[in-house]
């Protein structure tokens, strides 16, 4: 969608990954990643490079976030893993992620936030997992925008001024998306977008 040109355009990426669906896109430097069942693929500068560790076989690529050498990656089933090189560190219940569905990542002031479908959101610092407070247990969007967190649930969205959570004005559907446009916010409802002015 190119929303300064009033514009849709359909299969843009069409042929830029082998398996037929893709559950997760996000865009990374001057490269995009796609994740998708049992691993993912990132292509940059007409470069395309596939991942499918034997950590992820089964498992549905829901959610990426970097953070310096390493890269996180969100899953359905496993929780989290955070990748440096070609090693992959699991991050789940026994780390104290006490959700594996991970369904959505951002970092936000060197802290890695991790939304979950169940439990609400996390903070990620190093080996420590605590939880955040959160007006939703099931996370389905994050996004930072002007250095503030935003969530969206099943239920709405909402911003995080200090330790306060503010409704944005969604009519209460649910978030199925947060997307960043230059100074603008889109927040993704089942019957529309909602823009929001920086």
């Amino acid at each position: 969608l190119e929303s300064s040109q009033n514009r849709l355009l359909s299969d843009v990426m069409y042929g830029a990954v082998r398996r037929p669906w893709c559950s997760s896109l996000t865009l990374e430097g001057d490269g995009v990643l796609f994740g998708m069942n049992g691993g993912w693929t990132e292509r940059v500068r007409g470069m395309q490079k596939e991942h499918y560790p034997p950590e992820l076989a089964g498992d549905v690529v829901t959610a990426f976030a970097t953070r310096g050498r390493i890269r996180y990656i969100g899953t359905q089933k496993n929780g989290l893993f955070a990748v440096t090189g070609e090693a992959l560190k699991r991050i789940g219940p026994a780390q104290g992620l006490p959700d594996a569905w991970v369904t959505a990542l951002q970092i936000q002031g060197g802290t890695l936030v991790v939304g979950t479908s169940g439990a609400g959101l996390w903070a990620v610092e190093g080996e420590r997992v605590q939880p955040m407070p959160c007006p939703s247990k099931m996370v389905t969007a994050l996004a930072v925008w002007s250095g503030a967190l935003l969530v969206g649930g099943p239920s709405g969205a909402w911003v995080r001024r200090g330790q306060t959570w503010i409704p944005l004005n969604t009519d209460d559907q649910e978030t199925c998306g947060m997307v960043l446009d230059r100074d603008a916010l889109w927040v993704l409802t089942p019957s529309g977008a909602y823009r929001f002015a920086a």
